[in-house]
């Protein structure tokens, strides 16, 4: 059980630096002038399925790689997304099921909470007069980009763990 376990984390860790390089280079398409926040979307899906203690850590994780991504405050991301990932991961063990609909009820409140929160530190606090045609143009389509993409980490996770995880 053990192996499978590490298994899991490996390919795991493969899927994040994947993502990682897809959304830090011009290979993913841009919508709207926009890309996705692909690392959200996995980490979120892996928390939904492993349980609070592998999403903190994935959380963790995907949201430094998020940080080191950008000219932004290390760490910020990581903070975010660890805790998103340990409620999802902590939610799923005691009181829902893990399924896609929970999965996107979190995407729909991580999300924007992630979105906004660096719109209003390197936008709104600095006073750039340009932070309303910055939420309009680059950070609302980026959400939308975002969410739409989270039945695809769903399918691709849940593939994942059933190919893994022990038998129940």
């Amino acid at each position: 059980m053990r192996l499978r376990g590490m298994m899991r984390g490996g390919i795991y860790g493969i899927e994040l630096l994947m993502l990682y390089i897809l959304q830090t280079t011009a290979v993913m398409p841009a919508v709207c002038g926009v890309r996705p926040l692909l690392l959200i979307g996995a980490a979120m899906s892996i928390a939904l399925s492993e349980g609070e203690i592998p999403g903190l850590a994935v959380g963790i994780g995907a949201g430094l790689l998020m940080d080191l991504a950008g000219a932004e405050i290390l760490g910020i991301h990581a903070l975010i997304l660890g805790v998103a990932c340990y409620v999802l991961g902590s939610m799923t063990t005691e009181l829902f099921k893990a399924n896609l609909p929970v999965l996107l009820l979190a995407m729909a409140v991580v999300v924007p909470l992630n979105s906004m929160l660096e719109w209003l530190i390197f936008f709104v606090l600095p006073g750039y007069p340009g932070a309303v045609y910055a939420l309009q143009t680059h950070y609302a389509p980026q959400m939308l980009y975002t969410f739409a993409l989270t039945p695809l980490f769903y399918v691709l996770n849940r593939g994942i763990v059933r190919r893994f995880h022990r038998k129940i």
